[in-house]
């Protein structure tokens, strides 16, 4: 049976510069603001986690007033969006804030 011819990988060439990082990562602002919102989602699970806890041992809270603790977290959201949603900022600016007309009947 005939021997099978062994391949080897080529080594590359010492003269040859090292690759070079063109993506994302080496993108050093891109890498920091990358950390930095890891760091913050971090931060948010933490509390997210932590605060009833902390309301149940230190506080004797009850479910129903971890409950309305949870609920209050939104809050912002729900009035920011009220504000951003119903088009008072764009009206306060004079501009319209609708892009396309109300359907009329005919």
């Amino acid at each position: 049976m005939p021997a099978e011819p062994v391949v080897t990988a080529a080594a590359p060439a010492a003269s040859q510069p090292a690759a070079r990082r063109d993506g994302v990562l080496g993108n050093r602002d891109f890498v920091r603001l990358w950390a930095w919102e890891t760091v913050s989602l971090i931060g948010t699970q933490v509390t997210q986690f932590t605060l009833p806890l902390v309301a149940v041992i230190t506080l004797n809270a009850t479910a129903a007033e971890v409950g309305v603790l949870n609920a209050l977290r939104f809050v912002p959201v729900i009035v920011i969006a009220l504000f951003a949603g119903s088009g008072w900022i764009a009206g306060a600016a004079g501009r319209c804030s609708s892009r396309a007309p109300w359907p009329t009947r005919s």
